[in-house]
């Protein structure tokens, strides 16, 4: 075992374990790369995530526009797109089938060592942080999303990574780089969501530092000045701004998306605390949302945290507290202290919905308080063998091995459970893809990957915001593009993208040419203003021969992608500038990512 405060030996053998544990439980998802799950919502995020692929490999396009789903919405300002998301490089090397599952495999494994960082960074020994990160990883919710059909939640593996970055700037501002760069990342990954709940999560843990410092002024010799204990929220404000700088070309569409149009409520959600203790402590029933089991976690996690408990450990009590606080949040609207129903009142955090889906931060905290309840029971053993004066070196290696055992009996029911619920999901085989020019159909829209695989784009919605759709679309006509009065003259399209319309027109007399998509501010063209007929996009022309171009573009798209730019040059100096290499001394010479023990408290 290696002390705490003492980067731990051998890390590359420790991600090799991770992996290898990683692809192991997902061995079901990687021996399927081009299949999905059952799970209708599968369809949809892959249908996004595809339509995405195809802008830039086919046509070369930022994939602002969608005009394959709906009749046509925004891409980049649709809360679940994947569009601008750094693993489309995957996408479009692999495809988007193979890519998600790989996206899943990182995501796994560089989460485990994100938990791992973050447990020693607590003060756990090397065997109790690989507990807790494997207990928080495998957990159920996590197995959950792969039954659910969201890849868009792989990002929330990088929580424990989040509150790593976070600490670490309370105390080294050059740390909030990292941190905002990582929420950066989890943001454009389609994490409208996993961003938000995130961030609660950050909050919480900057506000229960901020006050445990201030209660220092009382108790503390010298008392904390004021600067210190206000570093927390700058850290936190500072994390912010760079991930909203970097983020900046899907920050600002995503924005207006949601002012123009929130995300649909459930309505009341509500759920006993025995039903959420159902979810994260006993085993899976029967596979529905919010059954017992969607969580799992196991009772002996939660029974680690009993001997940290009682010697009245702080990081134990820590991680007990706000496990407690986000296990009230996910009871929802009649949950004790009614958390849910004030966060609600928040801004953005108003559009989150499924409040059980909190349990993921129960999962997180119970298991870095077992990780860290386990080593003091090391720590304990090893005091007292060497106060008999019976420590040795190979009493030692026996003592590791036992705790060692003895984390692997607590974890292994957990993975064994959680695995066992992917098996079967990968039944839905993707179709042939097969070229032909845009059209729309009616489409089918618990089928969305079916449609752009072959050319078509599905009018059938499925959507969680209101986008506007006009009722005067058809999936039937014989030509996309064409005039009304349709004895006005001739059409004929002359290339397609989906941000770009050539055609030739030929007029006798003036006429509407009308395209079959939905209307949007975006739509322009050199030859005139382009209106709306009936919802749908359209362009009055005179009468004569013309070439017509309508070309897509979104200001805000255009403005986010050059401060994006700038912010993502500014982001490469800055960390080149801060974590260059130095002398030995000072705040530099600290290693990059090594473990330190922190004071007790919520620090």
């Amino acid at each position: 075992m290696v002390p705490r405060g003492e980067a731990p030996p051998w890390p590359a053998l420790r991600i090799l374990l991770f992996v290898v544990v990683s692809t192991w439980f997902l061995f079901e998802a990687l021996a399927h790369p081009y299949h999905l799950g059952v799970a209708k919502d599968w369809s949809f995020y892959y249908h996004h995530a595809h339509t995405a692929y195809l802008t830039v490999r086919q046509h070369g396009e930022l994939p602002v526009w969608n005009p394959w789903f709906c009749g046509g919405i925004p891409a980049l300002g649709n809360l679940q797109s994947q569009a601008v998301s750094p693993l489309m490089l995957l996408f479009l090397l692999l495809g988007v089938g193979p890519g998600t599952k790989l996206a899943a495999l990182f995501y796994f494994t560089s989460g485990l060592e994100g938990t791992y960082r973050y447990a020693r960074h607590h003060g756990a020994e090397p065997v109790g942080a690989t507990l807790a990160a494997l207990l928080f990883i495998f957990s159920g919710r996590f197995a959950q999303l792969f039954v659910d059909g969201h890849p868009v939640f792989l990002s929330l593996a990088w929580t424990p990574l989040a509150l790593y970055w976070l600490e670490r700037s309370f105390e080294r501002w050059r740390f909030t780089l990292l941190g905002g760069g990582l929420v950066a990342w989890i943001f454009c990954d389609g994490g409208v969501i996993a961003t938000p709940m995130i961030g609660l999560c950050l909050g919480l843990v900057t506000l229960g530092t901020t006050l445990y410092r201030a209660s220092r002024l009382i108790t503390a010799v010298p008392s904390p000045s004021v600067a210190s204990i206000l570093r927390p929220i700058g850290a936190l404000g500072l994390i912010a701004l760079v991930a909203a700088a970097l983020s900046a070309v899907r920050l600002l569409p995503v924005a207006e998306s949601l002012i123009e149009m929130p995300r649909q409520w459930l309505g009341h959600e509500s759920y006993p605390i025995a039903r959420i203790w159902a979810m994260l402590a006993e085993p899976l029933r029967h596979a529905t949302y919010t059954a017992p089991g969607t969580s799992y976690l196991g009772i002996a996690a939660f029974g680690l945290l009993v001997p940290g408990l009682i010697a009245l450990d702080g990081a134990v009590w820590r991680a007990t507290v706000l496990a407690s606080v986000f296990f009230l949040v996910s009871t929802g609207d009649d949950g004790p202290l009614h958390l849910w129903n004030g966060l609600r009142a928040l801004p953005v955090v108003g559009n989150l919905r499924s409040p059980f889906r909190f349990t993921w931060f129960v999962a997180l905290f119970v298991a870095l308080g077992a990780g860290r309840s386990l080593s003091l029971l090391y720590d304990a053993i090893g005091s007292w063998l060497k106060r008999l004066e019976q420590y040795s070196p190979g009493r030692a290696l026996v003592l590791g091995l036992t705790f060692s055992l003895v984390a692997g009996l607590v974890a292994t029911p957990t993975l064994l459970h959680n695995r066992q619920r992917l098996r079967g999901l990968f039944r839905v085989a993707l179709n042939r893809p097969f070229s032909q020019p845009f059209r729309q159909s009616v489409g089918n829209m618990f089928h969305a990957h079916v449609f752009a695989r072959i050319g078509l784009g599905s009018l059938a919605c499925y959507e969680d915001q209101p986008f506007f759709v006009s009722s005067a679309l058809r999936g039937d006509r014989e030509h996309e593009e064409f005039l009304q009065p349709t004895t006005a003259g001739r059409v004929r399209r002359v290339s397609w993208s989906p941000h770009r319309i050539v055609l030739d027109v030929e007029l006798v007399r003036p006429a509407v040419l009308i395209v079959n998509q939905n209307a949007h501010r975006g739509w322009q063209s050199p030859q005139g203003p382009v209106i709306r007929d009936a919802g749908r996009v359209a362009l009055a022309l005179e009468a004569g021969r013309r070439r017509v171009e309508l070309r897509f573009r979104d200001p805000l798209v255009a403005l986010g992608r050059w401060l994006s730019l700038f912010s993502l040059a500014g982001f490469a100096v800055a960390c080149a500038t801060a974590f260059r290499r130095r002398a030995p001394t000072g705040d530099a010479s600290e290693p990059l990512g090594s473990a330190r023990e922190e004071p007790g408290g919520l620090a």
